[in-house]
């Protein structure tokens, strides 16, 4: 009538070991760039871009005129999922 009690305990086992790895999967590697300061957050899943970087306009203008009125960084905030994660940037 009921399952066999070591199949019972394979599934379990194999179920845990499954939910570990999704786990793992799930932690970020945290890079940063040289190029003012983004930050690319990445695991298995996703892929999270924080951008910092340099305005070239800014500095052509800042050279041009002696001021600028653009931003000296350039900001924002990308997400990738899976599959789009590895071949974004």
């Amino acid at each position: 009538m009921g399952e066999n009690p070591r199949k019972l305990e394979k599934k379990k086992i194999l179920l845990a070991v499954l939910i570990g790895l999704l786990i793992v999967f799930m932690i970020p590697i945290k890079t940063t760039r040289k190029d003012g300061g983004t930050k690319v957050y990445m695991s298995m899943f996703y892929k999270v871009v924080r951008h910092h970087e340099m305005n070239p306009e800014y500095e052509r203008e800042l050279q041009e005129q002696g001021y600028s009125n653009k931003e000296r960084f350039l900001t924002g905030t990308d997400v990738y999922i899976f599959p789009f994660n590895f071949f974004a940037e």
